[in-house]
């Protein structure tokens, strides 16, 4: 699987200019085990939207339980 770290300064870019990063850190501890359910709906959504590679990284972070938590940190500024 891929690594979706690469993304992971972008991600967290747009998400501080929307004003999100404390709302997305916050849902993505909600979320747990339920993410894996996230990243499948993802995988059937991402022919509808542009960017399909930025959707994979997305749903191969929330697949991955330990690169969700790190991405997590990340967030926090741990």
């Amino acid at each position: 699987m891929d690594s979706s770290r690469p993304y992971w300064p972008a991600w967290e870019q747009t998400l501080q200019a929307n004003g999100l990063k404390e709302s997305a850190a916050w849902l993505l501890r909600l979320v747990g085990p339920l993410a894996l359910l996230g990243a499948q709906f993802i995988h059937l959504a991402s022919p509808f939207f542009d960017n399909h590679a930025s959707l994979r990284a997305l749903a191969a972070l929330l697949e991955d339980e330990q690169e969700t938590r790190a991405f997590l940190q990340q967030l926090r500024g741990n």
